[in-house]
Parts: structure tokens; C-alpha cells; sequence
């Protein structure tokens, strides 16, 4: 009997979306699959059951917006390869690679026996991390392993050396489907808020870790005072809570120009805002490393996109021509490039010019890429390979 276990014990955010979406693909390709997870939502459990996915789901107890330690997740990855032996799994998923490197390293004699892979969504910035995850890769305790990016599967490439290049497979990171359900109160509420806000509208849209630098992008803001824009701010709270983004907003002179929707943001209305939105910014600091869901959302929708100008993120915004990139920590190189990107899309807004970026083969080779049925249809192909 050919059959698979998947592991993701996160389910916030795009993690089960993204996890779903595979997972209802290569269901047909294996007799038996099964989600091991960690959940309270019951209806995630449900609709995976309907279409025919086992789920064995685990409690956890954990603070919000705490990671969990690497003894806890090593525990709970040796829980789960017993399963796995014990139910006869004999290949197993890691949705989720980045978070189990070490405790693969730890738990290596029970990985023999077992093809595993994994889908890497950040790249290693320490380099003993990088060196634990090329020594599961050389010897084959990671069979394979999923990036998202032409940028990170060049360098493992590079870094693994001659003759392991299939052990790296390139997927990019999809714009998901719309949501077919729309709050049509709660948008209405957004617009009535979002009246009093002068164009163009700058968002920075996800959960506020302080990675992801709204302070920096705060701060950066500050010489543009004088301008004309709105920066949109949502997502939910996380490092910085809203008392944080009031207060720098106020230090820095730009409460006026600030629009807050601090909470978990539903999709109807993450569309609304990109939809909405004339450029989308990603002030991200250097430890950020992977690739940036707002950046395909925005993308997919033809937004102007300011993010870093390191790792995957740099050299997606560069090699397709969708925006400009900063200086990552840089606040004068950030102010510069905001200043650019508002004089950009308000030509755009004036009919001054066409579009932000220019129309090159480049600028439209992007959204092929991030497309639903290719994503899919990928992993289709990375599953059926062995």
C-alpha cells in the first residue's frame, strides 16, 4: 500500500491553506494520507476528513505568539516518526522544514527506513543551521526538499555540489484562490474608516513581528511627513501590539497619515486591501529570509512591491521588475525608496504614466509563476517522483 504522513503542527495564517491545497492534490496519488497536526479549530479537521484525509490531531499547550522550544519540537517530532513506524508510514512530509533542522540532527537513526522531505519556507540565515541542513540533504535522511524561489534553489544547488541538483526542487509561493464568501458589512465598515484617507494608500499587510520592521517603516516615514499618502497597517498584533504602533506613529509624526486594522485579517478583506492598495511595502530586516506572501498578493494584482533588496524577496522584485528594493536596516535608503515609490504610483494615479514599472517580458513572466494549478500541479510532480 503506497501511503504518506504530513506534519505541519501550525495551522495559523497560510499554513493550512497552503497545506490543504497540497494535500487535497496528492491524495489521489497515494492510497492512504494522513495530516499529523496540532489544532482546536474542528473545522479544519472536518473538511479534511471529507475528502478523504486521516488526520491525527495532537494537543499542544502554548503560549500566543511563543515558539516552541527546540527540546519540546524534537519531542514531538520523535512522537511523531513512532507513529510513523508504527502505523507503517513509510514516507513522510515536513510542511514545515525549517522549524525541525536541529531535531532532524538529534533524531537521525530513526529517520533510516523512512523517505523523507520537506518544504524549506525560510532559508537557514545561521550558518551552522545551513551546515545541519546540507549534512540531511548529502546523506539522504532528507530525500528532497521543496524552496520557493529560483534565488534559494540556486544556492543549495551551489552549496550541495555536483550531482545532488534534483534533491532541490523550486516551487514558487501561489496568489490562493479569492474567497467566495465576502462580509459585505465588515468591508463597508473599512471603506466608511478608510474615507478620510488621502491616496496613495502604502500597505503593509501581515502579523507584526518585528522582522517584518513596521518600526523601521515608521521611522522611515518620518522625513515624508509633509507628503501626501496613507500607510495601511493589517494584520495581528504580535511583537508590536497597537499601543506600540500608536505611539511611534505619534513620535515620528505620522499619526494622521496611519490606518490601523490590527487583528486577524479574514480574506475578504485581505482582497479588499490589496485590491485596494496602490503599492505594497515590505519593510523587512535581514533575518527575513524567506520568500513574502503579501509580495505575491500584491504582485498577482499588478501592485507596485518595496521590499529588501537581500535573499529571495531581493531577487524576485529585481529579476521580474516588480518595484524597487531598499537597503534591508537602511532608514535614509528606505525614506529614499518610499519617496520614489509615491512619486511612481501618483504619476500612475494622474495619468502621468501607465503603470509603475515598465511592461517588460519580465514584469510579465511573474504571475504564470505564482498561478494556483501551476503550484499544484508541481507538487504533483515533486510527490510522484520517489
Amino acid at each position: 500500500m503506497k501511503n504518506i504522513l504530513l506534519y505541519d503542527l501550525s495551522n495559523d495564517g497560510h499554513h493550512y491553506v497552503y497545506n490543504s491545497t497540497v494535500m487535497n492534490q496528492i491524495k489521489n496519488q497515494y492510497d492512504r494520507a494522513c495530516y499529523y497536526t496540532a489544532t482546536d479549530d474542528e473545522k479544519i479537521i472536518e473538511g479534511l476528513q471529507e475528502n478523504k484525509i486521516e488526520v491525527l490531531n495532537i494537543k499542544i499547550k502554548r503560549k500566543p505568539n511563543r515558539y516552541l522550544s527546540v527540546g519540546r519540537r524534537t519531542i514531538l517530532l520523535l512522537r511523531m516518526l513512532m507513529f510513523a513506524r508504527i502505523r507503517g508510514f513509510k514516507r513522510v512530509h515536513l510542511f514545515h522544514l525549517d522549524s525541525n533542522i536541529v531535531s532532524l540532527i538529534f533524531l537521525a537513526p530513526l529517520l533510516l527506513g523512512i523517505q523523507l522531505t520537506g518544504t524549506l519556507h525560510w532559508s537557514p540565515t545561521r550558518k551552522w543551521k545551513r551546515r545541519f541542513l546540507l549534512l540531511l540533504l548529502k546523506s539522504s535522511l532528507v530525500n528532497k526538499m521543496v524552496v520557493h524561489g529560483d534565488y534559494t534553489q540556486r544556492k543549495f544547488i551551489e552549496l550541495l555540489g555536483t550531482g545532488d541538483e534534483n534533491k532541490i526542487v523550486n516551487i514558487h509561493f501561489p496568489n490562493f484562490p479569492a474567497s467566495v464568501r465576502r462580509d459585505e458589512v465588515g468591508l463597508k465598515h473599512i471603506e466608511a474608516r478608510l474615507a478620510g484617507y488621502v491616496r496613495p494608500y502604502l500597505l503593509c499587510f501581515g502579523g507584526l513581528r518585528h522582522d517584518k520592521g513596521i518600526d523601521f517603516l515608521l521611522g522611515a516615514m518620518s522625513s515624508l511627513r509633509d507628503r501626501e499618502f496613507t500607510l495601511i497597517v493589517a494584520g495581528s498584533e504580535g511583537d508590536f501590539k497597537e499601543e506600540d504602533i500608536r505611539r511611534l506613529s505619534g513620535k515620528y509624526g505620522i499619526r494622521d497619515k496611519l490606518f490601523a486594522d490590527l487583528r486577524f485579517i479574514p480574506d475578504d478583506a485581505m482582497e479588499y486591501y490589496f485590491d485596494l492598495c496602490d503599492a505594497v511595502v515590505l519593510p523587512y530586516r535581514k533575518l527575513f529570509s524567506g520568500q513574502s506572501g503579501p509580495l505575491t498578493e500584491g504582485a498577482a494584482r499588478n501592485k507596485y512591491i518595496l521590499g529588501p533588496g537581500h535573499g529571495e524577496i531581493g531577487h524576485t522584485i529585481r529579476t521580474y521588475e516588480l518595484g524597487e528594493t531598499f537597503e534591508s536596516e537602511n532608514e535614509q535608503d528606505l525614506t529614499d525608496k518610499l519617496a520614489i515609490t509615491i512619486e511612481k504610483v501618483n504619476s500612475v494615479r494622474k495619468g502621468r504614466s501607465v503603470e509603475p514599472r515598465p511592461a517588460t517580458e519580465n514584469a510579465n513572466a511573474y504571475a504564470p509563476l505564482i498561478n494556483i494549478d501551476r503550484f499544484v500541479k508541481r507538487y504533483a510532480q515533486f510527490f510522484s517522483g520517489g
